[in-house]
């Protein structure tokens, strides 16, 4: 049986059969041509809406400063603690309440102040704590140095205000919780040594009282047994187990004489400690039980300058003069942390330039976009006036 052979099917009677998959590029190109003048106009219309909208919608500015934190004052566990106080809503309210006068910058924390949420975001984006070493960590760093402050505001004069504002509040709440701490510190410490200190008067008088008893014990023994006073005072006498009650009475009264003498002296300094110690408890004592009622940090270095200013500089007293000293260089201490080493050390500038809207940006997205939806747009309709047009034929 003849194999029959297969017949070549012509390529030219199945002209679609190699190209129905293909893209035909000069089709396309033909298409844009066509609706080049719906595309151009449609990205013009668009670019240009784009500008107009730049123009219109509200201009933000940032003004931004670094905030120096003093190292040796604010440790990474108070900063925390700082932190805390800082973003909490209620404190932030009543201190812009108590301190802006300005009504737009009043406005502006009547509206992040809304709700916890907001504030603590806007909190977040404003104030970043800036580190010596930065690594990556879930929540605040622990070794920060200083805060990058950088609110945003309608206006560069109205954002440079806003970035004083949190300066001072920072400081203001840095201040609270180190004078508060400072305050309940020093009046338990106070406490404390009060009462050490009257109990080792206490027993020092009793050791003193036991002494003179003895002694004037030993005395009545000399005057029942005269001879006693002409022991040998050169004879050794064992002082173990006891041994120490068989020495002359006279030599007995002499050692109590010189034991009396060493705690009367130690008694005095006693004395003088718990006078310096008092002093100290009353003062504090004062500003421990202002300083609930009080969380504002302003006030609280008011209290403590006010009533240092109500001590008297002209006591010559010496323990008073200690004490006077000691507080006069923590009152320059603190004026020193609070005023000198935590502050802005650069800026908050005046900005010049807007940081919203981003003009170039959205033209530039507005032209990208617009080109590429009215370029589909263009296909669409091809698409759309060809179908018609076999429907209707």
């Amino acid at each position: 049986m003849e194999e029959k052979k297969m017949e070549k099917i012509p390529e030219q009677q199945y002209p679609y059969y190699y190209d129905e998959d293909e893209i035909d590029l000069a089709e396309l190109f033909q298409v844009l041509y066509k609706r080049r003048k719906f595309i151009i106009s449609g990205v013009i219309s668009l670019t240009i809406l784009s500008i107009i909208i730049c123009f219109i919608l509200p201009k933000s500015y940032r003004a931004e400063g670094i905030f120096r934190l003093d190292p040796d004052s604010v440790s990474p566990a108070i900063y925390r603690e700082c932190y805390a106080l800082y973003s909490n809503i209620e404190r932030f309210k009543n201190y812009y309440q108590k301190y802006v006068k300005d009504k737009e910058l009043k406005e502006i924390f009547d509206n992040i102040s809304k709700d916890t949420i907001s504030f603590k975001k806007t909190v977040d984006e404003f104030i970043e704590p800036l580190e010596s070493n930065p690594k990556k960590r879930e929540k605040l760093p622990s070794n920060i140095f200083g805060l990058r402050i950088k609110p945003e505001a309608k206006s560069p004069i109205l954002a440079h205000k806003y970035a004083l504002f949190l300066g001072n509040y920072i400081r203001n709440t840095i201040m609270y919780k180190i004078l508060s701490d400072d305050f309940s510190n020093n009046y338990y410490n106070s406490t404390k040594n009060f009462r050490d200190i009257d109990n080792k008067i206490i027993k020092l008088n009793v050791d003193i009282n036991t002494l003179i008893e003895k002694k004037e014990l030993l005395s009545k023994i000399m005057q029942s047994y005269p001879i006693s006073k002409k022991f040998d005072v050169t004879q050794i006498i064992s002082v173990e187990k006891g041994g120490y009650k068989y020495l002359p009475p006279v030599l007995q009264i002499v050692g109590i004489k010189s034991n009396l003498a060493d705690l009367k002296t130690n008694l005095t300094v006693l004395q003088r400690q718990r006078k310096l110690i008092s002093l100290y408890y009353n003062f504090y004592k004062k500003l421990y039980d202002k300083k609930d009622d009080i969380k504002d940090g302003n006030e609280l270095f008011k209290i403590f300058e006010k009533e240092y200013n109500l001590l008297s500089k002209n006591n010559k007293d010496d323990v008073y003069k200690e004490f006077y000293n000691t507080l006069t260089i923590q009152l320059n201490n603190y004026k020193q942390t609070f005023f000198e080493k935590i502050k802005f050390v650069a800026g908050p500038f005046v900005p010049s330039k807007p940081i919203k809207p981003k003009k170039k940006l959205i033209v530039a997205v507005t032209f990208v976009s617009s080109l590429f939806l009215f370029i589909f747009l263009a296909f669409f309709v091809e698409w759309w006036e060809n179908n018609n047009q076999k429907v209707k034929e």
